[in-house]
């Protein structure tokens, strides 16, 4: 696992003209990222990066997710789950900013509207899954009507009974050096482990980054990832099946899933099996590219079939608890972040088509 206690500052910037919403993306060079470039929020950074301590170019609009700016106001924030089974006790702050006037854009960025960005969240590999996970976690509608989200409680009760299966209780941990460490090997081209999995040595370079070139390790895999998401019709409602979790990065005690997940590196419930309802959508995406080399998992919308039901650590919840349960600090996992970016249409059907 990687130990990273700075939490990341991710955050979009957002600019309402009448009807229409803009949000002002990044073309995002990552090192590990399928692909490259990817679209990303507005700013994703971390302090090491926009307090300049590699001595590299300031952050773009750091500014205005740091201090006053007139013209600018915060919508909201929160805290959310990093990866479990790779970052140790990792959280990011998710920040929205509402900004009055389309802003000039620096080299790389542009702004985008909600409508354009729906047609793009089934492409593979094209939004960065910061991105996704931001756009997942805002009530954009809203935002835009006013209109408040309540719970639904009965759902919340079910979930508070599965967290509470003794089966879900975190385990201990502690830092041990990596040459105490079984089956894993240190050469000068990295650190090898007879898995199938390993940590090599990168030199990369890229001109309209914070520091031009550089060189780092990245976590390497060898097969991709599967995280399905299940849907169903109850009497005219539409419902999702999300799972209950603990892994050991995480800094709570449990966290929401998806349906099912099987990261690049194992599945997060062993005793789960893939669905094999009809499949609604699909798209190919990669875990973040800063610390990860092409990590993908295929990420899936399907159908409940006839017998499916709820497991022991799974609850069916509505589309306005969804969104309730995203809104929350450290509840939903990347994974369910990263899914349900695929989803927004469903979620806010006035505003992604």
């Amino acid at each position: 696992m990687l130990y990273q206690p700075q939490s990341a500052l991710t955050g979009l910037m957002i600019c309402r003209r009448e009807d229409v919403v803009y949000i002002l993306l990044q073309a995002r060079v990552e090192p590990g990222n399928t692909g490259i470039i990817q679209y990303g929020p507005t700013i994703q950074s971390t302090p090491a990066n926009y307090l300049r301590l590699h001595g590299g170019r300031a952050t773009s609009y750091i500014d205005h997710f740091t201090t006053f700016q007139r013209g600018t106001k915060l919508l909201t924030h929160s805290m959310q789950l990093d990866l479990g089974c790779r970052y140790f006790q990792k959280s990011k702050t998710h920040h929205y900013l509402e900004v009055d006037e389309l802003i000039d854009c620096e080299e790389k960025m542009i702004w985008v509207s909600l409508e354009a960005i729906s047609e793009l969240l089934l492409d593979d590999n094209f939004l960065n899954a910061d991105l996704r996970s931001l756009l997942a976690v805002f009530d954009w509608t809203s935002y835009l009507t006013g209109a408040g989200i309540n719970h639904n409680f009965a759902v919340e009760s079910d979930l508070a009974s599965v967290v509470g299966d003794s089966r879900l209780a975190p385990g201990s941990y502690k830092l041990v050096p990596i040459d105490e460490l079984q089956r894993w090997q240190v050469s000068d081209d990295g650190i090898a482990i007879n898995r199938g999995a390993g940590v090599g040595i990168y030199e990369f370079s890229c001109t309209n980054r914070e520091v031009k070139a550089w060189t780092q390790p990245l976590y390497e895999v060898e097969r991709e990832g599967l995280v399905q998401l299940v849907l169903r019709e109850a009497n005219g409602t539409l419902e999702c099946l999300l799972s209950v979790g603990i892994e050991p990065g995480l800094s709570t005690d449990h966290a929401l899933y998806p349906s099912y997940c099987r990261t690049p590196l194992r599945p997060l419930h062993p005793d789960s099996r893939p669905y094999k309802g009809e499949l609604i959508d699909s798209l190919v995406q990669c875990d973040e590219g800063g610390r990860f080399f092409q990590n993908d998992s295929l990420y899936e919308l399907r159908w409940a079939t006839s017998d499916a039901d709820a497991g022991g650590s799974q609850a069916w919840v509505d589309i306005p608890s969804l969104i309730s349960l995203l809104r929350s600090s450290n509840r939903a996992s990347f994974q369910l972040r990263c899914v349900a970016s695929m989803l927004l249409p469903r979620m806010h059907d006035a505003f992604f088509r």
